[in-house]
């Protein structure tokens, strides 16, 4: 029996409600205040301005994948579309919002192109996956002696290979596998299902990315120093909250933590980015130089310091979408 969107919902918010109460039982609520009291603005700025760069090489992405569909969208506008997108994901409980977002507006300039333009959506946010994934990879044999000592964090290793090859094995499959030489009554089938057309127009879109490759290379290129930049804004605060961690610690910590943050499981990945950050700081015993026996304080500080540098990027898209001349036009319905 399909559950209905109230019960989907439901179900999310009490995960969500029960590992934060989990995680906040036993927090010692004084030493999150000194976590907070010693933060550097300095460094905490520098991050901010390190993320939003980043949010910023997004949109020059996005781009570039609507290039490989041939939809055409000025800098300006996707830097706009972007982050009212980043401003949707925020404030509306899902990770889904900026998506639907993103694509109503460039469907609606390009009516004629809207499954070309819902899978410059699907890609943008398939590169970026892939170069998370790339990343946590890059460090994963450092840090590997580490997660496999314990039952848990192993778990999560062996979660960012299984899903990297199987994103490398799909993307493959659909780029080079034969369909048209398939067997007759297999296509006889095929045109039977309903909503065939849209799966082909996909089908062909995702194509035109092999066909396309230095748009597409460019713009994993791109989307690898975005994730990279995001990192390194992670680094700035570990600094702003006196962490004692390493670069590499910081990569595979966010890539992980964004990853189990993304899962469909709780709204906005929040208890879950959380509870993987505490998992994650214990396994790796790292804890702030001014409290060396707060690892959960200090892992609570620092996710909520990071999801902060989303916050700052969805202001400017809130920013943009209250203040565009054409946001009354182009409005969104809100249940979207």
């Amino acid at each position: 029996m399909k559950l209905s969107r109230h019960w989907v919902w439901g179900i999310k918010f009490g995960i969500t409600a029960g590992v934060l109460a989990y995680l906040f039982r036993d927090l010692d609520w004084a030493l999150l205040r000194e976590e907070f009291a010693g933060l550097s603005m300095g460094y905490y700025a520098l991050g901010v301005v390190i993320t939003l760069v980043g949010l910023g090489i997004s949109a020059m992405r996005w781009r570039l994948l609507l290039g490989v569909q041939e939809l055409s969208l000025s800098i300006k506008r996707a830097f706009t579309l972007t982050f009212i997108g980043i401003f949707f994901n925020a404030f509306f409980l899902g990770s889904t919002g900026g998506d639907i977002s993103k694509w109503y507006y460039i469907a609606r300039e390009h009516p004629e192109h809207k499954t070309r333009a819902i899978l410059s959506v699907i890609m943008d946010r398939a590169v970026g996956l892939m170069s998370l994934l790339g990343l946590g990879l890059l460090v994963l044999p450092w840090q590997a002696r580490v997660l496999w000592e314990n039952d848990e964090t192993r778990i999560f290793a062996v979660l960012l290979m299984v899903l990297f090859l199987v994103a490398l094995g799909a993307i493959f499959l659909l780029l080079s596998f034969p369909f048209h030489r398939l067997p007759q009554n297999w296509h006889q089938q095929w045109v039977k299902i309903p909503g065939h057309q849209i799966a082909q127009t996909l089908l062909s879109g995702f194509r035109a990315h092999g066909q396309n490759g230095r748009l597409t290379l460019l713009a994993f290129a791109l989307s690898l120093l975005l994730q990279f930049l995001l990192i390194l804004g992670g680094w700035a605060l570990a600094q702003a909250l006196s962490i004692v961690i390493t670069l590499p610690q910081v990569m595979l910590i966010l890539v992980i933590v964004q990853i189990a943050a993304s899962l469909p499981i709780s709204i906005g990945g929040h208890g879950v980015r959380e509870a993987a950050m505490v998992m994650l700081f214990g396994a790796f015993s790292i804890v702030s130089s001014d409290s060396p026996t707060a690892v959960t304080e200090s892992a609570i500080a620092f996710s909520l310091l990071f999801f902060s540098l989303q916050l700052w990027g969805s202001l400017l898209g809130g920013l943009l979408y209250l203040t565009r001349p054409d946001q009354k036009k182009y409005r969104p319905n809100s249940s979207a």
